[in-house]
């Protein structure tokens, strides 16, 4: 039977070409899938961790974007018009001008859901054509390092408190006071916390407490939403 049909394949001289070019459109419809699979398989950590710790800042790094962000804070007040704002925003380096920031412990297993996620996203640009940029800070790796951190930077952990509190969630309790309240002590400090840091935003701080979702999908237009609204 297959070899009546290759014979006629040979002697039926039209239907050559038409199978090449089935073939060729074939092979070209399976190159995003293939892609999608080599990209799945071994470009994406199956361990999160390993994920994340390439946008780890550490926290000499975190102490730093911290530090600057208060003083940018103080800047803008005093911004008073729109040559001015030109000049504030010239100033400040494109990496922290607006920037997803991270707080996760090792094996978190919230941060572990949106991981898939946030890997979507990195390197692509929202619709303000910035592209999004994620730092990541491990609060377990040494603890002395962190309260040393949070000491230092008790200003920008109270505008990330005073924030949390207007979070739609904290409003409709269904998160605690309590772990708002643990964004100002170290020993309490609840994992994940993201913020979003956009200088473009009259509240240059946004809070996040989880990455909502039900699937990969939802996560990241969920990502994309915070990106280009908050």
């Amino acid at each position: 039977m297959i070899a009546k049909l290759v014979n006629f394949i040979r002697e039926t001289t039209w239907l050559q070409p038409l199978l090449v070019s089935m073939m060729i459109f074939c092979a070209i419809s399976m190159i995003p899938l293939i892609s999608k699979t080599f990209i799945n398989t071994f470009l994406m950590p199956r361990d999160t961790d390993i994920f994340y710790r390439r946008y780890d800042k550490k926290i000499s790094g975190v102490d730093e974007i911290m530090h600057n962000f208060i003083s940018y804070e103080k800047d803008r007040l005093r911004l008073k018009n729109v040559h001015d704002a030109s000049l504030f925003e010239q100033k400040i380096p494109t990496d922290q001008f607006k920037y997803f920031l991270l707080f996760l412990d090792k094996g978190n297993a919230l941060a572990r859901d949106f991981a898939r996620s946030f890997y979507d996203i990195l390197g692509s640009r929202g619709s303000d054509n910035r592209k999004i940029i994620l730092y990541t800070v491990y609060v377990d790796d040494d603890k002395d390092a962190f309260t040393k951190l949070f000491l230092n930077n008790k200003k920008f952990f109270e505008k990330v408190r005073d924030v949390a509190k207007k979070n739609d969630d904290v409003i409709r309790e269904l998160i605690s006071l309590k772990i708002v309240d643990g964004i100002m002590n170290p020993d309490c400090f609840n994992t994940p916390l993201l913020l979003l840091i956009n200088f473009d935003k009259k509240d240059a701080i946004s809070v996040y407490f989880d990455v909502k979702g039900s699937d990969n999908f939802e996560r990241v237009k969920f990502l994309y939403d915070c990106w280009n609204n908050g």
